[in-house]
């Protein structure tokens, strides 16, 4: 490859300016006969639904909205080439991101019932096109994905006193109450739910919010026994004693329209707060009380056992913020369960929230910008049919920023995520790692390849060779 793209691989932020560079090798320009240099950026929104209807066969609908595209042209041969003592031709560029600009995303599936499939994704990306001439000359092709994100100006100095402050910061708490019976007749038990939270209207994406859940379970009225004072002796309804019982996920409500075709998505995007199936490293601080014996103040001789567990830890977001366009619509919900024996028992707490970025507008240029925390993994499987790396396990919902740095020994091939962000990906073979490597001398020798799903290499849905 004769030219080479230095773009510093970070999460954008909406209004950013964005700095790069082109380096023109030469007498390599000159022996793949390159013309000129363009480099554009450019990010689509692309909704594809999919209806099959049995004997009558199938339709699909695929819409795209371009949201900015830019070129620079950089070079021509007119131009001249560099200085024999280089050898290299250095040539700076700059973009700048609308501050609008929705978030980076990718979401699929389908409706079994209703036999309908979806795909949609917001992707940026930055092009580098060495331009050829003559027959069978394929143009030279570098794309570096972007991970962008809009600006929120007003939570930035929020999350900055969260991440200071901690369980310092100023909590509120909600309480929910749920009756239950073991059976159909008898008397009720009750359980109480208290959930702390940092008393913030939005929660901003990077960020360690602090939590505190309190459980609090009443039997039904009984008579007194001395056997029940024994923790072995089960009561109803039985407190959650491990975070592992208790579910809390974070769901995600999407609206498309491709055209005439409109449909809605829910999905699960994450395990939170390193309950259920959430993150078993992450630490949850568990405080279970002996069970106390509450008088009825009306019934001598009778009253309650009441069961108090007590968990803390934290949340971290790392999806896509909540947005709207005019094809897709994405917001979130916190779905809590608590099982308990007998029909109609589980109590079920659902949240609406929204999501920021936390984020403000960022100086690109700022060395402090790059600096790497692993604490900070953000999220972003890269969309295979854009930019050719190795399949890559799904993951919660934005289009990752890669740039191959190195290969990690125990094999994981690691891709730098700058701006404060460290990202990890595995890769499923040494075939695959490989590819990953080389991706940039691939893209050039490759023509891009339509994927399995129907989804073209650009999100413009146009060949390589026929945009350029």
């Amino acid at each position: 490859m004769s030219f080479r793209l230095q773009f510093p691989t970070s999460i954008c932020v909406g209004g950013d300016i964005l700095r790069g560079e082109v380096e023109l090798q030469f007498p390599e320009a000159q022996k793949e006969k390159i013309q000129e240099v363009i480099v554009r950026l450019k990010g689509s929104v692309v909704v594809k639904i999919k209806r099959s209807s049995g004997s009558a066969g199938s339709s699909t609908r695929r819409e795209t909205l371009d949201i900015v595209r830019q070129d620079v042209k950089l070079w021509k041969k007119e131009h001249g080439t560099a200085s024999k003592e280089t050898k290299t031709l250095k040539l700076p560029f700059h973009f700048q991101l609308p501050p609008n600009a929705p978030p980076s995303c990718q979401l699929s599936g389908r409706k079994a019932r209703r036999s309908q499939r979806h795909e949609a994704f917001v992707v940026y990306f930055i092009e580098v096109v060495g331009v050829r001439t003559g027959f069978f000359k394929k143009n030279r092709y570098i794309r570096r994905p972007l991970a962008v994100l809009p600006a929120d100006e007003r939570g930035a100095p929020i999350s900055k006193d969260i991440e200071r402050l901690g369980a310092a910061y100023p909590s509120r708490k909600r309480e929910f109450k749920k009756k239950m019976r073991r059976g159909l007749f008898g008397r009720s038990a009750t359980v109480r739910m208290e959930l702390t939270l940092p008393d913030i209207e939005t929660i901003p994406l990077f960020i360690r919010i602090p939590y505190v859940l309190r459980i609090i379970t009443l039997t039904k009225r009984m008579r007194f026994e001395e056997k029940t004072e024994d923790p072995d002796v089960k009561l109803f309804p039985r407190h959650p004693t491990q975070p592992a019982q208790i579910q809390w996920v974070l769901r995600r409500h999407a609206s498309l329209q491709a055209k005439d075709a409109k449909m809605t998505a829910t999905d699960v995007v994450a395990h939170l707060g390193g309950l259920g199936k959430g993150d078993a490293k992450q630490h949850v601080d568990v405080q279970v009380l002996p069970r106390e014996w509450v008088p009825a103040e009306r019934y001598d001789g009778q009253g309650s056992w009441m069961q108090i567990t007590t968990l803390k830890s934290f949340i971290m977001l790392r999806s896509a913020p909540t947005f709207s366009t005019r094809l897709i619509s994405v917001s979130y919900s916190t779905d809590m369960t608590i099982k308990f024996p007998g029909w109609g028992n589980n109590m079920i707490v659902a949240s609406p929230i929204h999501v920021t970025s936390g984020l403000s507008t960022s100086t690109q240029s700022d060395a402090a910008s790059f600096t790497h925390y692993g604490e900070h993994d953000l999220d972003l499987p890269p969309h295979e049919d854009l930019i050719q790396l190795p399949t890559l396990q799904p993951h919660d919902g934005l289009l990752r920023a890669v740039d191959i740095q190195h290969v990690a020994p125990q094999g994981t091939a690691t891709f730098a995520v700058t701006r404060q962000y460290h990202a990890p990906v595995p890769y499923h073979s040494p075939q695959q790692l490989q590819r990953a490597q080389h991706i940039e001398s691939t893209a050039a020798a490759v023509p891009p390849e339509p994927s399995g799903n129907g989804l073209p290499y650009d999100a413009g849905g146009r060949s390589a060779e026929s945009r350029s």
